[in-house]
Order: structure tokens, then C-alpha cells, then sequence
């Protein structure tokens, strides 16, 4: 879970010494804030000077403050900063090869620590390659490449490789005495932490040992600040193996030593001080010492807790990595409460206020904006909001650009890698501008989109008397569920052996989706192509053990309630749970759904906010507005008669795609998508519009923004992160012939959170729309379903995986059908109808229909039609 690549060498920068022109104000500044350790100060003045030196034409000094801002921002672990200067610098810079090789191995240290593993790989690559051709004989600059190579390696669990890339160059240092201390240390940690993840510990005990000497020996450590920090980082590595290796009492000593050397620093929040506290109240806990625990665990937390809502605010959000260092401290806290009283129920206040952080999540703030509305109320706001996303948008795909560029062999493309890294800071210092616009013209909603921590009683407060809220904490094999309802509170542990629950969901989900497979990552899941063409059987078996598991443990508090809003964490997120088996005694199969309706919630935050926002007239009103748009001109299908074909036609087809379809106008068409769209507006009464075939364009859908419907259905297919390289997930519609590249048919997650759409109910009617971003271990709803939450939409309808064409349409029509005939119905319940519709067609079927794939997110509270 620690990463270590070669911050702690390359900090030594700022420290000793920073390039001061006589004439340049702002930089004696920053060298002054650095030596003062006013960090934040100093990078705030690195940016203005660095912006300053851009705006005036200066690329050398530019370049020389961008180098700056990246070692301090490294350092402040800032690092999407880190990496833009560096990049920058590389740009700026000129010829000299060792210059430009030091900057590579600043960006790709930058990039493993944003989790940009390929990105780092093919920089390293590269400056290898260069390295070699140049002839350059610097030892200290090849190590520096070898171990964050080795660490790229490390992440991509090719942990042998990685041991075999760096063992020789570790024994060439023999003979290296340019090779510095630190980096030595460095090298030693990272084969040590090789070692350790293939659970070879005895042998990952001496080099880490090794590394800890080479600090101790002439108290090298105590020379400055910066070495007592490496010094740290490499005891609280140590003690890790040590722990493994039963020696405990060292390992204990040495992480309460390390501790101490990081708060006497007082840097707050950092990544490493909040793992230890959290590494160091499960040793405390394990030997008894669980008072002890408790304050760790506290400690931890409240770091944790106050880096994740710092960075919860920048438009950048939250490097995964903090959120797996968030739940580590959560679930170590979570433990230590659990265990400490003798009736785990003593500590439910705390434990509930102490997990909700665990779902923070840019999700869960696009739903808690949502909820609140804003969009209607302010049309200002409104306004503002929409233009700080397209600016953020832009910003990103200049990022983009920049990052697609070879900084080291194409010195002919400086002159435009220059203009676009001007672009990108004048757009940056632009959304930073606007930003502050907002905070000071409406505070309110500046407070409200800070994540808010819940108590217990204001969530019953929300509650009916059929309703649950179960909130799933998961952090690898440990699950704490909590409920509440009206009559009262239960917190109980469920839990699994090593990699049990990742085996169990990843068996149960893979059984539907054959083309796409669920892989586990410490932060969640992601679902990934089978390039293998694997077929796993349903078994009804852990389609039960599931359910006792996660739900049986509560099963007295809940069984009873008709209504079940669940919060899951990690790996449950991409859970079918529609599709789990309560009684496994049954003749026929005893579905979840059939008993109760569901709906997902990102956060217990945005579940408060949005019962709080609904007006009397959202609880009892009927949809009156209602736009359909889909059945995309593609396929067998294609051309001026595409609508009238498709309303001929039969064939039916998955609302997703495969890796064998070549571009967009391939796509099999989807003739029940028309009827799909024409059933719902035949039981409509009030304001309609359609958008199909030709008229279902990017264009016609931009211009939905500001319309606010009261049901939005798109009949389309759904294509995941990867699908066809996609660097994002998008939505299918009708390509405009000869059109700008914003009218290719494909609207992307980017494209959709930057509209205002406001929508109480979007009916998402194509596959994988529940899916991550495509960002490095994006999360399962961070894609198209946080684009529409962004875009203001109440409750959405998603897609775990693929849906053939005519089911969905079944679907969505039995869905309205059901919300009419029951004018008092919430739409959680007008959905499980619908689903339990297509349940009862196949009732001895032993194996979940595609039905199993749908699901609602947010809190209908009362919602229907």
C-alpha cells in the first residue's frame, strides 16, 4: 500500500538551495517561505511567479521556476502540480541532456505517485533509450531511471521483473561512489518492498535493514530536516517487515519512533503520517494495547479526514491513492472501537461520524449538488458553474495534448508544446479566478458542497416507517455494516478470510458480463475486457452466501422494510445486488428483488441533503415533462431512412459494443429503441419531445441543457472506458456527415457533466453505464453516472454490464407503466416492479436474467410519477 519511488531523494532541492535572481522579487519570497517551511506559502508564490515568467516571454526563468514549483509541490504531495511543472520545465528547458534527463525522472516520479503508471512507464522508457543513445555517463542519473522503472514494475505487479531490473544495478553502486546516500537508501527500499510483495521476507529484511543503517551510521540522519523525513519513511518500512517476521516489539518501537520524527516536524496531513498512526494502531490493537489504539486511530483519522476534504475541493479531486490511506485509517479506527467495548453498540455515534468520510467522493458531491439544486434556484449560479466546467474540460484536454508529446527527441514540437503549456496556465489562473468569483458571491453554496459528517439521528429523521439505510464500509476483507431505521441503530463486523470477499463478488459479477470482467483494486473494482473469453458459471451458492454475509448479519433491523437505501464501499459498488438469493431453501430462485427495492446512494451526505431539498410538490407531483433521445443512425441501418428502418426492423441487439467493431458507424442498430422511446411518451400526459435517428445528435442533446425535464430516457449503446481506446466512457448518438469533431456521435462523461440538464429522473437505456471514468483505479459510478449527477440530475437508472436491445425496452416501458398506475409509487418501487415483471416471465430460471444489470442511484424520497 506504501509507495516509496524517489521523492525523498529528489526534496533535497528546495531545501539546500533555490536559484534567486537579484531582480526577481517573488523568488526571494519562495526561498524565504521554503526556509521558513511555510511550503504552502511557497508554492502558491511559485505559481504566480512561474505564471508571471510565462505571461513575460521568459522561458529561461520560467523554466527555472517551474522546476521549483515542482519540487515543492512533490513535496507538499501536490502532485498534478508536480507533474504540469515538470512537464513544463521539460518544455522550457534547453538542450542539456542532463537537464532534460533530471526532469524526465522528476515527471515520471510524479506521475507513480498520481497513480499514472503507463504514463511513467513510456517516460522512463524513453529517457532510458536516450540515455543509452547520447552516450551520457552519469551513474547517479541511470540509477535514478532504474529504480523508478523497478517501482513502475512494482505497480504493475511484476514484482520479479522489477527485482531483476534492479538487483545488478544495486551491486554496479559497489563501484559508483557519485552514487549519493539517499539514493542508495532509495534503491535498497524499493528492492526491499519487491521482495516483501512477493511475501518473500526474509529476504526483503536485509536491504531494508541495510538502508536504515546507512542513515543511522554517523547520525547522517540528524543533518537536516529532509533526511530525518527519509530516515522515518525508511524506519516505518523496517518495522513492516519486522512486524511479518514476528518481532514485534522492534517493529512497534521503530514505528512510534518514526511517528515521532514526522510530528515533531509538524507538516500535517501528509501521506506517510497518516499510513503510520493508521500502520500503528493495528500493531497496538494486535498486542493488547487497545487503548493505545484508540488515540492512534483518532489521530489517523482526523489526518486522513482533513487531507481527503482539502483535496475534495480542487477541481482536480482525489488521487486514489488517499482514498485507500483514508479507509486504511477508517477501518484500523473502525477496529479498535469494535473491539474495545464489550457491546460494539456502545460506540455506534462514534464509529458511524468516523466511516463517513470512507465515502467521500466526487460522486457523492455531484449527488449532494444535485440534491440541493441549486441550478434551478440561482439561474447565476447556474450559469457560473456550467462555465467552470467547460473551462476545466478545455484545461484538461490541453493537459492532454501537452502529454502526448516526446519531450526528449522532438525538440522541433518545443515551440508548440510552449504555446499549449501557456494556454493551460492562462486557462488554470482563469478557473482559479472564477472560483474565488463563486465563494465570494454565493458562500452558501461553497459550505454546501464541503462534505459534511451525519449523525445518526438526523438520517432517521429522513426515514419512513418502511424504510433502511445500510451503509457498507469495505476496506479489503473487512466490512462494518450499519443500519438505521426509524426504530433504531445496529453495527456489526462481517468478516472474510484474505481476498475472500474480492473472489466472492468477482464470481458472482463475471457470471453475467462475458466480455467484460471484474478485477479488484485496493480502492474498489474496475472491470476490465476478457481478452480470454472466460465463462463462469452462476452459482446460486454465493449468490446467497453473499447476501447472508453482507445483509444477514443486520437481517432482524431490516428485514421488515420495504425500501433498502445502501451505501457500498470498494468492491460492493459493482455488486449486482438486485440478483443476490435471500432463502436458498426455496423451489424457485428467492431473489433480493422480490422482496425489497433498492436504491444506491454515494454517501450518507447526499443522502441527508437530498431529503432535506425535496419540496412538498417534488414528493406527490407527476412527471409532466418528458424528452426521449437515442436509436442513433448506425449500423445495417445507416442513412436518410434510418428511422423508418428501424421501426421495420426486429432484429435485436446488446446495448454495448465489443472489441471486434471498428468505429461508430458499425455499431448494430437498435430498432427497440425507437419503440422503447415512442411507449413512454404514448403514457405521458404533458410536454414531450423526441429526439431519434437524425435528430438524436450531440448538438440536439448539448441543447437540452437548461430544460430540466422531469424524465430524461437515452435509448443508446453505452461504451465503457477502453472500449475503442476511449480514454472515458460515452453515450452512442447520430454522427452528423462531414461534422467538427464535437459532432462524432460519441458524448462523453466530460461533454455530459459540463450541461445543466437538471433532470428528476434520467433513465440511462444502454450498457456499462454504471462504470469508472477510466482513470487510474477509477471507481465503479465515477463515469457517466457522476457526469449526469453533475449535471443535475435527482435519480438515475444505470447498467452494471450489457442489456439486449428489446429487454431494455421492456424495461423502461414497464417502468413508467407501473410509476402511472400507482400515482403514490416511489420510483425504487416502480423500478423493482419492473424488474420483478421480467423475473416472473422465466420463474424456475435458475440464473439472473439481464434484468439483474439494472439498478437506481439516489434517494427517490418520495419521488414518482
Amino acid at each position: 500500500m506504501k509507495k516509496v519511488f524517489l521523492s525523498g531523494f529528489i526534496i533535497l532541492l528546495p531545501f539546500v538551495a533555490i536559484p534567486v535572481q537579484a531582480q526577481a522579487d517573488l523568488e526571494t519570497e519562495i526561498s524565504d517561505y521554503v526556509a521558513a517551511g511555510d511550503l504552502r506559502q511557497a508554492l502558491e508564490l511559485s505559481e504566480k511567479a512561474f505564471a508571471q515568467a510565462l505571461e513575460q516571454g521568459d522561458h529561461q526563468q520560467a523554466a527555472r521556476l517551474a522546476i521549483t514549483l515542482s519540487d515543492i509541490a512533490q513535496i507538499t504531495e501536490d502532485f498534478a502540480k508536480a507533474e504540469v511543472a515538470a512537464r513544463s520545465a521539460l518544455v522550457l528547458t534547453g538542450n542539456d541532456e542532463i537537464t532534460r534527463l533530471t526532469l524526465s525522472i522528476k515527471l515520471a516520479d510524479a506521475l507513480l505517485w498520481s497513480d499514472k503508471i503507463a504514463q511513467a512507464e513510456s517516460v522512463l522508457t524513453n529517457a532510458i533509450a536516450f540515455y543509452d543513445q547520447r552516450g551520457v555517463e552519469e551513474d547517479a542519473i541511470r540509477a535514478e531511471l532504474t529504480i523508478l522503472l523497478a517501482s513502475a514494475y512494482k505497480e504493475r505487479e511484476e514484482f520479479q521483473r522489477g527485482i531483476d531490473l534492479l538487483t545488478p544495478e544495486i551491486a554496479r553502486w559497489e563501484n559508483a561512489p557519485e552514487i549519493s546516500i539517499e539514493l542508495r537508501a532509495v534503491g535498497l527500499n524499493t528492492l526491499s518492498r519487491l521482495y516483501r510483495q512477493l511475501g518473500h521476507l526474509d529476504k526483503a529484511y536485509p536491504p531494508i535493514r541495510d538502508a536504515v543503517k546507512i542513515y543511522e551510521a554517523q547520525d547522517y540522519w540528524q543533518e537536516n530536516r529532509t533526511r530525518q523525513l527519509d530516515y522515518a519513511v525508511k524506519l516505518e518500512a523496517l518495522s513492516r517487515i519486522e512486524w511479518g517476521l514476528e518481532k514485534r516489539r522492534e517493529s512497534i518501537a521503530h514505528l512510534e519512533r518514526a511517528i515521532e520524527i514526522y510530528m515533531r516536524h509538524d507538516l500535517g496531513a501528509t501521506r506517510d503520517v497518516i499510513l503510520m498512526n493508521a500502520f500503528l494502531t493495528n500493531r497496538l490493537r494486535a498486542v493488547g494495547r487497545r487503548e493505545e489504539s484508540i488515540v492512534t486511530g483518532a489521530r489517523a483519522v482526523d489526518l486522513a479526514r482533513t487531507r481527503f476534504g482539502y483535496q475534495l475541493q480542487k477541481p482536480a479531486g482525489v488521487n486514489n491513492n488517499d482514498r485507500i490511506y483514508l479507509r486504511y485509517s477508517v477501518n484500523s479506527y473502525l477496529n479498535s472501537l469494535y473491539e474495545m467495548a464489550e457491546n460494539p453498540q456502545d460506540n455506534f455515534y462514534k464509529a458511524f461520524q468516523v466511516a463517513q468520510p470512507s465515502v467521500w467522493s466526487q460522486t457523492a458531491q455531484a449527488a449532494s449538488v444535485s440534491a440541493l439544486n441549486f441550478v434551478r434556484r440561482s439561474p447565476e449560479l447556474a450559469s457560473l458553474l456550467q462555465q467552470r466546467k467547460v473551462m476545466h474540460q478545455k484545461w484538461t484536454e490541453i493537459e492532454g495534448k501537452i502529454t502526448a508529446i516526446d519531450l526528449l527527441e522532438n525538440r522541433e514540437k518545443d515551440r508548440v508544446a510552449r504555446n499549449l503549456i501557456q494556454e493551460s496556465q492562462s486557462m488554470r489562473a482563469s478557473i482559479d479566478d472564477l472560483t474565488d468569483h463563486i465563494s465570494r458571491q454565493f458562500p452558501g453554496y461553497v459550505a454546501f458542497v464541503k462534505p459534511q459528517i451525519r449523525s445518526a439521528a438526523e438520517i432517521a429523521d429522513s426515514l419512513g416507517t418502511d424504510d433502511a439505510v445500510i451503509f457498507l464500509h469495505v476496506h479489503y476483507d473487512d466490512v462494518f455494516v450499519f443500519t438505521i431505521t426509524e426504530d433504531g441503530y445496529s453495527w456489526q463486523k462481517s468478516a472474510f478470510k484474505k481476498r475472500e470477499l474480492c473472489d466472492l463478488v468477482s464470481r458472482f459479477r463475471n457470471s453475467f458480463d462475458q466480455g467484460y470482467h471484474l478485477r479488484c483494486t485496493p480502492v474498489g473494482a474496475q472491470v476490465e475486457t476478457d481478452t480470454q473469453g472466460t465463462s463462469l458459471a452462476f452459482d446460486p451458492v454465493i449468490a446467497h452466501e453473499l447476501y447472508y454475509r453482507l445483509f444477514g448479519v443486520v437481517e432482524h433491523e431490516i428485514a421488515d422494510k420495504k425500501n433498502w437505501k445502501i451505501i457500498p464501499t470498494g468492491v460492493l459498488a459493482a455488486l449486482p445486488m438486485n440478483a443476490l438469493i435471500k432463502d436458498p431453501k426455496t423451489s424457485v430462485p428467492d431473489w433480493l428483488v422480490k422482496h425489497h427495492s433498492l436504491s444506491i446512494l454515494p454517501s450518507v451526505d447526499s443522502l441527508a441533503l437530498q431529503h432535506s431539498d425535496l419540496q412538498e410538490g417534488d414528493r406527490r407531483q407527476f412527471f409532466e415533462k418528458y424528452v426521449g433521445i437515442g436509436a442513433p443512425c448506425i449500423g445495417q441501418w445507416a442513412g436518410p431512412n434510418c428511422l423508418k428502418n428501424m421501426q421495420r426492423g426486429k432484429e435485436s441487439s446488446v446495448r454495448g459494443a465489443n472489441q471486434s467493431v471498428e468505429f461508430i458507424r458499425q455499431l448494430p442498430a437498435l430498432p427497440y429503441a425507437v419503440r422503447e422511446l415512442k411507449q413512454v411518451a404514448a403514457q405521458i400526459e404533458g410536454d414531450i419531445k423526441l429526439l431519434m435517428g437524425p435528430e438524436a445528435t450531440e448538438p440536439a442533446f448539448r441543447k437540452l441543457s437548461g430544460t430540466h425535464p422531469d424524465l430524461l430516457v437515452i435509448a443508446t449503446h453505452g461504451l465503457a472506458a477502453g472500449m475503442f481506446d476511449l480514454a472515458e466512457p460515452a453515450l452512442v448518438l447520430t454522427p452528423v456527415e462531414g461534422g467538427l469533431p464535437e459532432e462524432d456521435g460519441l458524448v462523453t462523461a466530460g461533454e455530459i457533466s459540463s450541461l445543466t440538464l437538471g433532470a428528476k429522473v434520467v433513465m440511462l437505456s444502454a450498457c456499462y453505464t454504471a462504470g469508472a471514468d477510466g482513470s487510474p483505479r477509477g471507481e465503479m459510478l465515477s463515469g457517466l453516472t457522476q457526469a449526469f449527477l453533475s449535471a443535475g440530475a435527482r435519480i438515475l437508472i444505470v447498467n452494471h454490464f450489457a442489456v439486449p436491445d428489446g429487454i431494455s425496452a421492456e424495461i423502461t416501458a414497464a417502468f413508467v407503466r407501473h410509476s402511472r398506475e400507482d400515482a403514490g409509487i416511489r420510483s425504487d418501487e416502480a423500478l423493482r416492479r419492473a424488474l420483478v415483471d421480467q423475473v416472473n416471465k422465466t420463474p424456475d430460471e435458475i440464473r439472473p436474467g439481464p434484468w439483474a444489470s439494472l439498478f437506481m442511484v439516489g434517494d427517490t424520497g418520495g419521488v414518482g410519477f
